[in-house]
């Protein structure tokens, strides 16, 4: 049996449609989730400022989903 590994990986939802990026790799699963863990954290105490999807340029003025909150989540890597 081949070892599995893990992207870790985060999107921003944004009016054009949703990016996603990749973080890096965990060997196992266990590592996986506490990544995700660890982000979701960080996202509660350091606020919504600390992650920006700098790819993304969207030319309203006001959109509302410019500055958004990411999710965090991991996958098989293939």
């Amino acid at each position: 049996m081949e070892p599995r590994n893990y992207e870790l990986i985060y999107e921003f939802v944004h009016c054009k449609g949703t990016s996603t990026h990749v973080a890096g790799f965990a060997e196992t699963e266990i590592e996986a989730r506490e990544w995700v863990r660890r982000q979701h954290e960080r996202l509660h105490t350091e606020g919504k400022s600390e992650f920006r999807d700098e790819g993304f340029e969207c030319p309203a003025t006001l959109c509302p989903l410019k500055v958004c909150l990411p999710s965090f989540s991991f996958r098989e890597a293939r």
